[in-house]
Order: C-alpha cells, then structure tokens, then sequence
C-alpha cells in the first residue's frame, strides 16, 4: 500500500477522475469571464 497509495484511491475514488475535469471547466469559465471582461472595458 505503500508503494502505490494513490492506486488504491482511484479505483475506489471515481471522484479523481471528475477532478481534472472540473478544474478544465473552471478554467474554460475564467477565460470567458476574462475575455468578456477585458471586451467590457474596451467598448
């Protein structure tokens, strides 16, 4: 268990594997909120 303490987490832990893809999501999110914002103050 020692060696490998993270493989015993993802097969009982499906969460792991919605973590990046939540964190692709946020960071899609900002984008658009900085890309929307930095428009705003252009016009």
């Amino acid at each position: 268990m020692d060696d490998d303490p993270y493989g015993d987490r993802e097969p009982t832990r499906p969460s792991v594997a919605s973590v990046p893809r939540t964190r692709l999501d946020a960071a899609r999110e900002a984008r658009q909120r900085s890309g929307r914002n930095r428009l705003a103050r252009r016009g």
